[in-house]
């Protein structure tokens, strides 16, 4: 009985301490909705690929020819379980969120635009 109690105690504590899933923190990052990046394997043939897409839900829009991460378009809401549908696809390399990244202004000059200001 005390030896019951104490793995129901750890397991809820792993529980407590897991990192959240990206679909739990997706309030702290940002991502497209309706969106996701998808890569496929190495010489995964278009019938596959377009296989993957069937069976995930999502339609391609584009992709990078340089390193044919695919931009996919989905009804928007359904990116957590469209991710998982893809990940489980053995031709799937990866496949993730559209994530939105920003870069934050600088609020200092620029050195030149400061040495010009400084010249008599």
């Amino acid at each position: 009985m005390r030896r019951s109690r104490f793995v129901v105690a750890v397991v809820l504590l792993v529980f407590a301490f897991a990192s959240p899933s990206w679909a739990q923190s997706s309030k702290a990052t940002r991502f497209v909705d309706g969106q996701m990046l998808v890569k496929f394997k190495p010489g995964a043939a278009a019938s596959a690929k377009a296989d993957a897409h069937r069976r995930g839900g999502g339609k391609p829009l584009k992709e990078i020819a340089r390193t044919g991460v695919q931009l996919v378009s989905l009804p928007p809401g359904t990116e957590a379980s469209a991710i998982a549908r893809y990940r489980n696809n053995p031709n799937v390399l990866f496949a993730e969120p559209n994530y939105i990244r920003s870069i934050p202004k600088n609020s200092k000059p620029p050195a030149a635009e400061k040495a010009k200001s400084d010249a008599p």
